[in-house]
């Protein structure tokens, strides 16, 4: 009897990568220079940053001009917030890239008002991270979620009115530094946030010198004037 032959089957191999030519596209360098929230920056990083050379940056440093650190390798490293307090005082721009988000509540019961006062806000400066709260319970609870660097506080709400909010902002330790901006259609109401511990007081209504007096509240400091 003949025999059946069986077909030959080959063993699985590996698929083959496409050769690539010299037309075919090379992937992307991958710089070991990357901007995106660093902790430290080098004086090559600084120096691409502000499109200066790398010489200038160092002669900086090393005349105390900008504030820095050597690591154990006596290399120098600089911190974003102090390279963007040095350029600023130098009159130079600010990379977006080291303009921190400047986080903003507002705590007012009219919803309506609020998200306005939010709009009105972002359009601003894109900096401002606003957030809104509906009233004073609510607003404590934000703030100790949200950690944020101003509160704009309406007088008048239900349960706890803008004055007792205040009052518990400025005498808590952990929120006692946040910029508080006391809000009122009424202007009598500026006395009794002052005595609160507001930092300053908006009347209502108000326009984009909301948004100038927030910008120079960041700034306050001991014997600075307060907008008001």
């Amino acid at each position: 009897p003949s025999r059946t032959r069986r077909p030959r089957t080959r063993p699985a191999q590996e698929p083959r990568l496409p050769f690539r030519n010299s037309q075919s596209p090379k992937p992307p360098l991958q710089s070991r220079h990357t901007h995106e929230d660093p902790t430290f920056l080098t004086s090559y990083e600084v120096a691409q940053l502000i499109e200066t050379s790398r010489t200038t940056v160092q002669r900086w440093i090393d005349a105390g001009e900008l504030k820095a650190f050597r690591t154990i390798g006596n290399h120098r490293r600089v911190k974003p917030e102090d390279l963007a307090s040095f350029l600023r005082n130098q009159g130079m721009p600010v990379p977006p890239s080291l303009q921190q988000k400047v986080r903003i509540l507002v705590i007012d019961e009219d919803r309506r008002y609020g998200k306005a006062l939010k709009v009105m806000l972002a359009g601003a400066d894109k900096r401002f991270d606003v957030a809104v709260a509906g009233d004073g319970l609510d607003g404590l609870i934000s703030i100790g979620v949200r950690h944020p660097d101003i509160v704009l506080l309406d007088a008048v709400m239900r349960g706890w009115n803008g004055f007792e909010v205040c009052r518990r902002i400025k005498r808590t330790p952990e929120t006692k530094d946040i910029k508080v901006v006391g809000v009122s259609g009424r202007a009598a109401s500026e006395e009794p946030f002052r005595k609160a511990g507001v930092d300053a007081f908006l009347e209502k209504p108000f326009d984009a010198r909301l948004a100038v007096a927030v910008v120079a509240l960041l700034g306050l400091g001991p014997g600075t004037e307060m907008p008001g």
